[in-house]
């Protein structure tokens, strides 16, 4: 096995859970997608710290599908100019093409991923467990 591929396979099994204890005080399935979301958008926050690893094949490093289907593990090859435009908005999400993504804007469609901006409350939980706002 690669060293790539021995980082991905220890990241999938590290997700950390969503909202990182915090309580979300309405209890819906829209809740729970949008936290579903957040546990990818962790998930690729840590494999962009292992950027270096991981870029050795041809430039891109490959980040997890955000969408809200709790079993999805399929990965999506960006640079790293194309992850900071996801991650630009807390409230935008990378989605593999065909993938599942409700209450969502289209923001932007590629060959391989669209990226979408949250709306209601799937907006504001995505803002709630926004990696990047808890670093200060």
């Amino acid at each position: 096995m690669s060293r790539s591929a021995e980082v991905m396979m220890r990241l999938c099994r590290g997700f950390r859970a969503a909202g990182r204890g915090r309580v979300v005080d309405v209890d819906s399935v829209e809740v729970r997608k949008a936290e579903n979301e957040a546990i990818f958008r962790d998930a690729n926050e840590e494999i962009e710290a292992a950027r270096a690893e991981l870029t050795k094949l041809d430039g891109k490093v490959p980040f997890f599908c955000e969408c809200d289907d709790a079993m999805c593990r399929e990965t999506v090859r960006l640079d790293t100019r194309e992850y900071e435009f996801v991650r630009a908005s807390p409230t935008r999400f990378l989605i593999a093409i065909g993938h599942p993504h409700d209450e969502a804007q289209l923001v932007v469609e590629h060959d391989a991923y669209v990226v979408v901006e949250k709306e209601g409350v799937a907006a504001r939980v995505a803002r709630e467990t926004d990696p990047r706002a808890q670093d200060g």
